[in-house]
Formats: structure tokens, C-alpha cells, sequence
């Protein structure tokens, strides 16, 4: 898939390239993003640095979508911060309707395009500015979707990471694109910030009683923290033509 009128940039889904290319026709086939390999040690703790008397959302929720949660949340090893999410909506969209300005190959077509919409509040003391919130997709295979990074703005659905300054009682709106493989259906949305930590996850009103998702495994290896690099540091480069 590659963007019209010039070298664009590169989509990488699930932090692996996903065949964007600047002008070539021929893109290589985008990689899977979704592994079912359950965490054999889910964890309940969250990291300690919580504001004193703050009630968090127990790992393993199964939220309505508005639904809030209230999380700690350690985007890096010296840095900890309480996150309230609230994952709004979960909408499918098209290639036709939202990539207009793209060329889509063959093979990115067997993904599914899904925007998921979420609002983020600093409820603790850390500046949080400049991260990624660890918001995964649900499939309809129980699985869960690393979100596709883009080295430009999206129009269509952007930020999709927090404000370079996002301090303590700032607000801020966040949309992420999920391809979701083999003509799959995204069916939630999970926060997730390592790998060891029991998803919490939002899914529609009549989906509630649906059952809980597996974990992947990382692309690399396994994380110990939710991701923290920029969107343009974790693309590879493309080929061109």
C-alpha cells in the first residue's frame, strides 16, 4: 500500500512494516500481527506511585465501551504515571472511504481498517507527554492487534499518542488504526502495557458477555514496558522504485 503523488510514508503494522512504498505497485505482503499466546503469568499489581487514595481498575475488567478505567501505568522504567481511559468507539471503516490518498496492494486488502477512539484524563503527578497509551484491538479470534504507526499524520484518525506536554490533570483525545488480518473483525479494545499484565478490555454493550481475549506475543521480544519510542523511530525503511 503506498501513497499517492510521491515517496509517502511508512505504515507499520504491529511494529512490523506493512508495504508502503513511495511509488512501486509491488509491495511486499504486509506480516501477521496477531499471535494466540495466552501469558502463562497474568499479573494483577500494577506498578506502585498512584497518588495516595486512588481506587484502580482491576486488571482483567471487561469494560462497556465509555466506560472509564483508572490505571497505573509505566511507560518507562523511571517514569510512572494514573491514566482515567475511556475507549469510546470501535468503527470499521474502508479503504475506499478513509486511505483515498493511498494505493492499496492486493495483500494490505486482506487486512481490516478499524478506528478506536478513546479519551485519556492525568489523574496522578507525572507528566506523561509524548507517549503512546498501550491501547491494543480485540479480534473476533479473542486475539489481541498491535495498532498500525504511521511516520506522518493520519488525517483520517490522529494523535495517537498523548501531547508532548500532558501533565497532571490534562486532557486529551486519541484515535488508533488497526488492519485487522485475514479479513478479520475488531470486536474491542484492550489496554495492555505489558505483556505480563491482564488486558482490560472494552467491547460494545451487547458484547459484554463475550470471552476474554488471549495476549500476543511481541513482534521482538517480549516487553517489559508498553512501547515508548516515536512513531518514526520504530519503521524500517521502504523499498523504492
Amino acid at each position: 500500500m503506498s501513497r499517492r503523488g510521491g515517496l509517502g510514508p511508512i505504515l507499520v503494522v504491529g511494529l512490523l512494516v506493512a508495504a508502503l512504498t513511495g511509488c512501486s505497485d509491488d509491495a511486499d505482503e504486509p506480516a501477521a500481527t496477531t499471535t494466540r499466546t495466552p501469558s502463562a503469568a497474568a499479573t494483577t499489581a500494577y506498578p506502585s506511585g498512584a497518588p495516595s487514595g486512588t481506587v484502580l481498575t482491576e486488571p482483567g475488567s471487561e469494560l462497556t465501551l465509555a466506560e472509564n478505567a483508572t490505571i497505573a501505568w509505566q511507560p518507562r522504567q523511571d517514569v510512572v504515571g494514573t491514566l482515567q481511559v475511556t475507549v469510546d468507539s470501535v468503527e470499521p471503516t474502508t479503504y475506499r472511504k478513509s486511505f483515498r490518498d493511498w494505493r492499496v496492494d492486493k495483500a494490505t486488502r486482506t487486512y481490516s481498517p478499524y478506528f478506536v477512539r478513546a479519551r485519556v484524563s492525568n489523574v496522578g503527578i507525572t507528566d506523561l507527554g509524548g507517549f503512546p497509551v498501550p491501547i491494543y484491538g480485540e479480534d473476533s479470534a479473542d486475539a489481541l492487534v498491535e495498532a498500525a504507526v504511521f511516520k506522518e499524520t493520519f488525517k483520517p484518525c490522529h494523535p495517537s499518542a498523548l501531547p508532548k506536554s500532558f501533565g497532571p490533570g490534562a486532557n486529551a483525545a486519541v484515535c488508533l488504526v488497526f488492519l485487522v488480518p485475514d479479513h478479520g473483525q475488531l470486536v474491542g479494545a484492550a489496554f495492555r502495557p505489558t505483556q505480563e499484565f491482564d488486558p482490560i478490555v472494552w467491547r460494545p454493550a451487547d458484547a459484554s458477555s463475550a470471552s476474554s481475549p488471549t495476549t500476543t506475543s511481541s513482534p521482538t521480544s517480549s516487553p517489559t514496558s508498553s512501547p515508548t519510542s516515536s512513531p518514526t523511530s520504530t519503521a524500517s525503511s521502504s523499498p523504492t522504485s
